[in-house]
């Protein structure tokens, strides 16, 4: 006899949503910038009466810590962020959102697609992996030249080597 009958059907995957707020990311390489511009764009849009919360990634203390003291290859960088974004859309973000407030974003998905595949992983199948997320609704990009993102923030980690960066800010 058979041991599996396989059916083949047609499956809508769910895409996270979250009606009423507005998502926006602030992204760049080290030392563009973005942690001094999310924190002006938000309290500028505190001031004209919004209801704004900040989120930085990776948003897990968990993941931040792997991806910095552990040598882990760019496969698990991209599975690592991805789940850490699942993580803080479904903790963090969709609430919020639901709730009407803009959160302004330190980081999201085009971080990883810049990064990772400047490190050689297929950036089809990094956007692949974050088909199901929420994207930002507004994705600010700082292009900021290496050699002053460089001097705004020393090398303190694995991603600050400058022709490193530069192929992130190609990407």
């Amino acid at each position: 006899g058979k041991l599996l009958d396989v059916k083949r059907a047609r499956v809508e995957l769910p895409v996270r949503e979250a009606a009423g707020g507005f998502y926006v990311a602030i992204d760049g390489i080290e030392g563009s910038g973005k942690t001094t511009q999310v924190e002006a764009l938000a309290k500028w849009l505190r001031g004209m009466g919004c209801r704004v919360l900040t989120v930085r990634e990776p948003y897990t203390a968990e993941v931040r810590k792997i991806v910095r003291e552990r040598d882990v290859d760019v496969e698990a960088e991209v599975l690592l962020y991805v789940a850490d974004r699942i993580i803080m859309q479904r903790e963090f973000l969709l609430p919020a959102l639901r709730g009407g407030a803009v959160v302004v974003g330190d980081r999201s998905p085009y971080s990883t697609a810049a990064y990772q595949s400047a490190l050689g992983y297929p950036e089809e199948l990094i956007w692949a992996l974050h088909s199901r997320l929420r994207m930002p609704d507004v994705a600010i990009i700082l292009d900021v030249p290496v050699d002053v993102a460089l001097k705004r923030s020393p090398p303190h980690n694995k991603y600050q080597r400058a022709e490193l960066l530069e192929r992130v800010r190609e990407n």
